[in-house]
């Protein structure tokens, strides 16, 4: 894994956790949460909301492979239909 895909990623992730917690900021004062349990529990459940975002949107590993070999299938055809109508 080279290391500018790896500070795109650690970017990424941050400006999520940063958009996420920025606009849950303002929840409870809107839903004019005043008991201290009720907001801790809020900021544990978004806490573990940010830990759990680089699992809940998985980039497929064989996309890239499989436009490739769909590539190669129409190649092959387009060759298949040439000797045919040659």
């Amino acid at each position: 894994m080279s290391t500018t895909l790896v500070w795109s990623n650690i970017l990424a992730y941050s400006l999520q956790v940063g958009l996420l917690v920025a606009v849950a900021a303002f929840v409870p004062a809107l839903v004019r949460m005043r008991a201290a349990g009720a907001r801790l529990l809020y900021w544990q459940l978004l806490l573990a909301a940010c830990l759990l975002l680089p699992w809940v949107q998985r980039v497929k590993p064989g996309a890239k492979a499989q436009e490739g070999s769909l590539a190669a299938s129409e190649d092959a055809k387009v060759g298949a239909s040439r000797k045919l109508f040659s």
